[in-house]
């Protein structure tokens, strides 16, 4: 039997219009995963020509590969020029509430606080008593 031949598959190739960029970009930014973000940009970047948006953004265009591809660790100033470039800005927005962020990570914790606190008294009680 013949081995398969496979190939990396690349989002830059697939986003053509505005509308998928769009979608892309929303979708891989509610992931939260900063790495996950700037790969995305990345692919975005080079699906609109990364020469054109490294000379619009005031960077090199091989210094932009390497900090926008995956492990890169371009600078905050780095990725706002990007996506200005790219026609995107950045503005905060209420976290959704099922968020693994620190404000939802103190909800769980004050959730399941509450939750113990009958039983934590309890147990004080037969130690107390025992």
């Amino acid at each position: 039997m013949k081995p398969v031949k496979t190939t990396v598959w690349d989002p830059a190739e697939y986003l053509e219009t505005e509308e998928q960029v769009t979608a892309y970009l929303e979708d891989i930014f509610q992931s939260g995963d900063p790495n996950l973000i700037i790969t995305a940009i990345g692919d975005v970047a080079r699906s609109r020509g990364m020469s054109r948006i490294a000379n619009n953004a005031n960077r090199g265009r091989e210094s932009l590969y390497k900090s926008l591809s995956q492990g890169g660790n371009p600078s905050f100033e780095t990725i706002m020029k990007v996506l200005s470039s790219l026609g995107f800005g950045l503005r905060p927005t209420p976290a959704p509430p099922d968020t693994d962020g620190i404000a939802g990570s103190i909800d769980v914790w004050l959730k399941s606080a509450k939750a113990d606190a009958p039983e934590a008294e309890s147990a004080k009680k037969e130690a107390a008593a025992g």
